[in-house]
């Protein structure tokens, strides 16, 4: 059974702030198989978010 794109990718809300404030940011992913929550979190960091240490 072959999935598309649209079927692989992940919408993960993930909390950008810092003890002031902050709020939940949306990021759409397409995890690779056996990837853990950390893996996603790195993979959104280096690759949509490299802007902020506060993810």
């Amino acid at each position: 059974m072959q999935t598309t794109n649209s079927e692989q990718q992940r919408t993960f809300k993930i909390w950008r702030g810092d003890s002031k404030g902050g709020d939940f940011v949306e990021y759409k992913i397409e995890p690779d198989v056996g990837m853990v929550i950390l893996d996603v979190i790195h993979r959104i960091q280096s690759e949509q978010a490299n802007n902020s240490k506060y993810i």
